[in-house]
């Protein structure tokens, strides 16, 4: 599910084939020259790496995007896609709004299909401040099918990635809704659906050695920084520090896994440790009653980024929602239990401004790297 599974080639723009006989993790990308869209009225803006992901929904039935006709969106056949909902949301768009062409630059297709309309380089019309600085990705299908937004938020989570490794997406890039609904829907959605979730599996962990459970909810939530391995911005690279932590833990101190309930990737991933409701090696005297959160990084001196931050809180937000963590739940830091600098200054003066950190227990005077 990682960049290493990605094969999409961008080519120079030419609005009849920017995009070659690509996949993105084996989902297809119709290119303009396969759904034979109508030729824009201008050409395309270059634009440097972008800041912002305008994330627009076109539903099932009705609603329609912006100017757009009204097509019945979810067809599940690529022929549907490209001859009706394609084609018709660009014709509503050239024709009633006067757009140069269809506003977005890509669709996902509940078909299961990537269709290109513009590209990266080019510059939309749907968003107005933010046409010249954000990709816009309409997403097809029925909002109320959590099974269908799942297959599409997989689809979009590997195709950000591959934008952003060849330079057409900025990597600390905000994701965006076009509308307060989609504000809501997609990005509020995605710790339910775990779009941003790698499984042990995917990382590549070893198997526990033991295996122990403890009845949630959990009242304490920890926070932790890794120290030692650094930050990692790449999920490639995220997988590599949960496998270096995996074997400290297991070889170098001889605990059953790796300590922690999850941990948080500079990739803004979610990466299962041990897990809700199993005893953790992260908090002596905490272990059978919290989720220990790594946050990978040393962050001593500075501040994680906005999308590592903003994982942690879905994460808890997720666990309070499933019951895993208890609505009343502590917030604390590493220190707070251990005498240790864990989760480092920066981190720490942050998390104490969080709702529900607790300034009991209280921070030891005595700090070691743990």
């Amino acid at each position: 599910m990682g960049p290493n599974l990605i094969t999409l080639v961008i080519l120079t723009y030419s609005y009849t084939a920017s995009i070659s006989a690509s996949t993105v993790a084996g989902v297809e990308i119709v290119t303009r020259f396969d759904h034979t869209t109508k030729l824009p009225f201008e050409g395309i803006t270059s634009r440097d790496p972008v800041n912002y992901v305008v994330i627009h929904h076109m539903p099932k039935s009705g609603g329609a995007a912006q100017g757009a006709t009204t097509p019945q969106a979810a067809y599940y056949s690529p022929e549907s896609c490209k001859a009706t909902t394609v084609h018709s949301a660009q014709n509503g768009h050239m024709s009633n709004n006067r757009w140069d062409d269809i506003g977005y630059d890509f669709l996902i297709g509940d078909d299961g299909n990537i269709y290109q309309v513009r590209d990266f380089n080019s510059m939309g019309s749907p968003t107005l401040q933010h046409n010249t600085r954000s990709v816009g990705i309409c997403m097809i299908g029925d909002s109320s099918d959590l099974k269908l937004l799942a297959k599409l938020f997989n689809i979009l989570k590997n195709f950000l990635e591959n934008g952003v490794a060849n330079g057409y997406i900025a990597r600390n890039y905000q994701l965006i809704g076009r509308s307060l609904l989609e504000t809501i829907l997609f990005p509020a959605l995605l710790p339910n659906i775990m779009m941003a979730y790698v499984t042990r599996e995917e990382w590549g962990a070893k198997p526990a050695k033991l295996v122990e459970k403890f009845r949630g909810p959990s009242p304490y939530v920890i926070i932790h920084h890794s120290y030692q391995p650094g930050a990692c911005f790449t999920t490639d690279d995220c997988k590599a520090a949960m496998r270096s932590m995996q074997e400290f833990h297991q070889i170098g101190r001889g605990w059953n896994d790796i300590g922690y309930t999850f941990a948080i990737g500079g990739d803004g991933n979610i990466y299962e440790g041990r897990g809700f409701n199993v005893v953790g090696a992260h908090a002596p005297g905490y272990n059978n009653r919290s989720v220990g959160i790594c946050v990978i990084g040393d962050w001593r001196f500075k501040l994680p980024p906005p999308n590592m931050l903003e994982a942690v809180h879905n994460l808890i937000d997720y666990g309070v929602s499933k019951e895993f963590i208890a609505k009343d739940f502590k917030l604390l830091g590493h220190r707070q239990v251990r005498d240790t600098e864990c989760p480092g200054d920066r981190l720490f003066d942050e998390i104490t401004t969080w709702p529900h950190w607790s300034a009991f227990p209280s921070q030891s005077n005595k700090k070691i790297n743990v």
